[in-house]
C-alpha cells in the first residue's frame, strides 16, 4: 500500500533557490546585442538617436529598441523597409510612428542561442520571484533585477557592443525602466550604476557619452547634489564636471575651479552648484508641495539668485498664478531666448486666474516664434483664439498642428482635427467639417465623433445619414456605460 503525502508545514517549505546573477549579466548582454543587430538592419538611412533597453522586473523581461528619426531632423515620416507612411504597429517591426520619430522594435529570434539562452535566466528569475512571499522580499529582488540590468547594459555599451549603430557621433542612450518606476528613477539608476562601473574620479574611467544629453545631464547633476549635501565634495566635482560635458551649450575653457579640489569647469562654481540643486528638485516626481523639491529649488537661488531657470523653477512651486506668473516676468527677463518660459506664462493667462486670454495668445505666439515643431503650445494658442471668439485663426493653428505630422496615431493631431471640425462647425463650414469627422470615425468610433457629423448631415440636409449617426452615437454611449 502507497503511503499518503503529509502535508508539508510551512517550515518546511522550499527556500527559493538563489539566482545565479553572473549567468543572468552574460545572458542579458548577449541577448541585448544579439537583439540590437537584428533592429540595426532594418534601419537604412533613419538616424538612431537612441538604444533603449526596458526592463519589466515583474514579468522578468527585458525588451531593447532603437529610437529613430529621420535623417533631416524634420517632422517627416519615417521609412522603414516595407513599412509604407503612416502605418503603426506593424506585427514584424515598427512599433509606431509618431511626429517625425518612432521607436523600432522586433520580437526576438526564437532560434537564436542567445535568445533561448535569456529566455532560461529569465525563466529561473521569474520563478524566484514568483516563490517571494513579502511585498518586501519581491520588491528587493526587482531592485536587484534591475541593477543587474543595468550592468550588462553597460558592460555591453563598454565593450562597444553598439558600434554597429551608424552616426556614431550620436549617443547611445541606455534607458532602464519597470512599470512602477518613474522617468527620474530610471535616469537615477542608471547613473549611479554607471557611477559604480565606472567611477569618474578614478583615473582610466570613461563614460562613452556624446551629443547633446539633457536628461542624462540632469540626473549627472542631480547625483551631483547628493554627493554634495553628503560633503563628498571631490566626487561632487567630478559628477558637475561629466554633466557640463553633455550639454554643448555650457562648454569653454575650463576657467573655474571648485574650491577644495583640481576640477575645474567652463561654467562659475556657484552655478555649477545651483545646476546641480535645480536638477535634483527637477527629477522629483512633480511639481507640487513637495518640501524636498523646495528645499533643493531654495538651495539653487541661494548659489545662483540670476540663474533663469531658477525663477522659472520657482514658478512651479509658487501657490498662486498670480506669483507664478511674477516669476516667470523675472525668467524672462534675463533670458527671452526660452520658448518654454513663454509658453508656461501663456497657459497661466489661459486657464489661470487671470484668464488675460489676448496675452496667452501673445505668448503662445512667441513661444512657437522660438520652437516652431511644438505641438501642445500650437493647441493652446488655438484654444485661446477660440476663446477670443476668433476661430477662422483657431482653424489656422489646428491646421498647423495637422501639418507638422498627419498621422492621425498622434493625440495632439486627432485633438487637432476635432477642434478644427468644431470650429468649422462654429463658422457654418459643414461641409469641410464632416470631411474632418469622417476621418477621425475612421480611425476611432467615438460618441462625439458620430454626434458632430450628425450636426454635419442635418446642416446639409441629409437627414437619414444624421438618424444613423445620432443611432450610432447613442449605442455607442450605452457601450461605455
Amino acid at each position: 500500500m502507497a503511503k499518503s503525502k503529509r502535508p508539508r508545514s510551512d517550515a518546511e517549505s522550499p527556500t527559493p533557490a538563489p539566482i545565479d546573477w553572473d549567468e543572468f549579466d552574460t545572458a542579458a548582454s548577449e541577448f541585448m546585442q544579439n537583439h540590437l543587430r537584428r533592429l540595426a538592419r532594418l534601419v537604412r538611412s533613419n538616424v538612431v538617436y537612441g538604444v533603449h533597453i526596458h526592463c519589466h522586473p515583474e514579468s522578468g523581461e527585458i525588451f531593447p529598441y532603437l529610437d529613430v528619426r529621420p535623417p533631416d531632423g524634420g517632422a517627416d515620416s519615417i521609412r522603414f523597409p516595407g513599412y509604407p507612411d503612416h502605418r503603426p504597429w506593424k506585427p514584424d517591426g515598427l512599433a509606431y510612428v509618431l511626429s517625425g520619430w518612432g521607436f523600432l522594435e522586433l520580437e526576438p529570434d526564437p532560434r537564436s542561442p542567445a535568445v533561448r539562452r535569456w529566455r532560461k535566466s529569465s525563466a529561473s528569475f521569474y520563478k524566484t520571484y514568483e516563490q517571494r512571499e513579502s511585498d518586501e522580499e519581491k520588491a528587493q529582488l526587482c531592485g536587484e533585477f534591475l541593477q543587474h540590468a543595468c550592468r550588462a547594459a553597460l558592460r555591453l555599451e563598454h565593450e562597444t557592443g553598439f558600434e554597429f549603430v551608424p552616426n556614431r557621433e550620436l549617443c547611445c542612450i541606455l534607458y532602464v525602466e519597470d512599470h512602477d518606476e518613474a522617468a527620474r528613477d530610471s535616469w537615477m539608476r542608471l547613473i549611479k550604476a554607471r557611477i559604480e562601473f565606472a567611477p569618474p574620479w578614478k583615473e582610466g574611467s570613461d563614460w562613452p557619452l556624446r551629443g547633446r544629453q539633457p536628461e542624462i545631464a540632469r540626473a549627472v547633476f542631480a547625483c551631483a547634489a547628493e554627493y554634495h549635501e553628503r560633503g563628498d565634495i571631490r566626487q561632487a566635482a567630478h559628477l558637475l564636471h561629466r554633466a557640463i560635458a553633455c550639454l554643448p551649450e555650457l562648454q569653454g575653457p575650463l576657467a573655474h575651479r571648485i574650491k577644495g579640489t583640481s576640477t575645474r569647469l567652463p561654467i562659475p562654481e556657484n552655478e555649477a552648484w545651483a545646476r546641480a540643486y535645480l536638477a535634483s528638485a527637477e527629477m522629483s516626481y512633480s511639481w507640487n508641495q513637495d518640501n524636498e523639491q523646495r528645499k533643493a529649488v531654495r538651495a539653487a537661488f541661494r548659489f545662483a539668485p540670476n540663474l533663469p531657470d531658477i525663477h522659472y523653477a520657482l514658478s512651479k512651486i509658487r501657490e498662486t498664478s498670480e506669483a507664478q506668473v511674477k516669476d516667470l516676468n523675472r525668467a524672462i527677463a534675463l533670458d527671452a531666448s526660452r520658448p518654454e518660459y513663454f509658453a508656461d506664462r501663456g497657459q497661466h493667462h489661459l486657464y489661470g486666474e487671470s484668464r488675460h486670454w489676448p496675452q496667452a495668445v501673445s505668448d503662445y505666439t512667441r513661444a512657437h516664434e522660438l520652437d516652431p515643431f511644438n505641438q501642445e503650445w500650437l493647441m493652446r494658442r488655438a484654444d485661446g483664439h477660440e476663446k477670443l471668439g476668433d476661430n477662422e485663426a483657431a482653424i489656422e493653428d489646428y491646421s498647423r498642428v495637422f501639418e507638422l505630422h498627419h498621422s492621425v496615431v498622434s493625440w495632439y493631431v486627432r485633438d487637432a482635427l476635432r477642434g478644427r471640425a468644431k470650429c468649422l462647425q462654429k463658422v457654418g463650414r459643414h461641409r469641410q467639417a464632416l470631411q474632418e469627422w469622417n476621418r477621425l470615425i475612421a480611425y476611432e468610433e467615438r460618441a462625439e465623433y458620430f454626434q458632430n457629423r450628425a450636426l454635419c448631415h442635418s446642416k446639409l440636409g441629409n437627414t437619414e445619414r444624421a438618424e444613423k449617426d445620432r443611432q450610432t452615437a447613442r449605442r455607442l454611449k450605452k457601450e461605455v456605460k
